[in-house]
This record gives structure tokens, sequence and C-alpha cells, in this order.
């Protein structure tokens, strides 16, 4: 599964292939992650719930006339908050899926989510999803 993980205490990223097996290792990468940055175990359950939805989308459907594409993954923190971008340089967020799906992923990733944003990069889709940090107390920063 060739990779390049490049990590930094408040920043970390990952290039993996877009296949089923990424979605795993994208949701162990940014568990550790998030945790070390500040994430309580619900918004930790959260971000991964979020990147698993990103990267699944990536998976079913940003290459469907080829093998082999992949995508990054990069994760910082910022005052109050961690940001996590998933970007593929597939056909991108407004091309007709060949793959029936829920529909779901993008919903989930927003109720997940502080906010979310998809993005048509020509070529390929970016996802910017931000989540709130919690003070010690379960508000927000």
């Amino acid at each position: 599964m060739g990779h390049a993980i490049h990590e930094g205490h408040t920043r970390t990223s990952l290039h993996l292939p877009a296949d089923a097996a990424s979605v795993g290792a994208a949701r162990a990468l940014i568990r550790g992650w998030s945790e070390q940055n500040g994430a309580d175990a619900r918004q930790a359950n959260d971000m991964m719930l979020a990147v698993s939805e990103a990267v699944t989308n990536v998976v079913m459907h940003a290459y469907p006339d080829r093998d082999g594409g992949g995508f990054d993954l990069d994760a910082r923190s910022e005052p109050g908050e961690l940001v996590v971008e998933v970007r593929d340089d597939g056909v991108g967020p407004n091309a007709p899926s060949r793959k029936a799906g829920l529909g779901l992923g993008l919903v989930v990733i927003d109720r997940v989510s502080h906010s979310a944003t998809v993005q048509d990069s020509h070529p390929g889709t970016h996802v910017i999803i931000r989540f709130r940090l919690h003070a010690r107390d379960g508000r927000p920063e």
C-alpha cells in the first residue's frame, strides 16, 4: 500500500491509494492524531466517521474509469479547531456516479463536523472538514 506519512504534532499528511484498505488506514491516522491534538473521545470518533465518509467517497466515485488513483489526507491544528482535508484528482464532485450509494456521506460529514465544504478542484475533489475543540468542561473553546 505505498504511502508517505509526514507527521508533526500539529500537522500530519498522508498519500494513499484509492482502495478499501485506505479507509481503515485514514481512520487510524486521524484517531491518533486528533487525540494528540486535543480532541476528546467523542470528537475523535466524529472525526474518524467524517474521514471514513470522505475517503469512501474517493474510493467509490473519484476514479470510475481507471485504477491506480490516490488521494491526500491532510490534518492540521488551528486555534480552537482541528481541520482535515481530503483531496483527490479524480472526476470531481459534479460528475455522475456509476456506483450506487445511499448519498448520505456528505450529510454525515456535515452533521458530525462544525463545517464542511466540497470544492471542485479541476481535476478532482477537495473536501475541507472543520471540528471545534471542546474545553475540558465540554464547551467549545
